[in-house]
């Protein structure tokens, strides 16, 4: 796990990822209380759009997310309940 963080992170010196900055994968990368690296990117990508939340059927993955994760039927419910 540490060798494909430490291999991404090298990558992001030599390619631009479009869409979210370097330092913002960066920081991902370094996030070790994440397992998987795309739930900590989801999650920094989340904290940058300003995301209330992270509509998610595995809300497990997210107990250490600074942006908190619902189901996506407790989504739905809220997003109903304000229409």
């Amino acid at each position: 796990m540490k060798e494909r963080r430490e291999a991404l992170s090298n990558l992001c010196l030599i390619f631009d990822v479009e869409g979210i900055d370097r330092d913002k994968i960066l920081a991902g990368l370094m996030n070790e209380s994440f397992l998987d690296f795309e739930d900590c990117l989801q999650t920094e990508c989340a904290k940058v759009y300003g995301a209330e939340y992270i509509v998610t059927r595995n809300i497990d993955d997210y107990l250490t997310s600074e942006v908190k994760a619902i189901l996506p039927n407790e989504y739905l419910a809220t997003a109903c309940s304000s229409a």
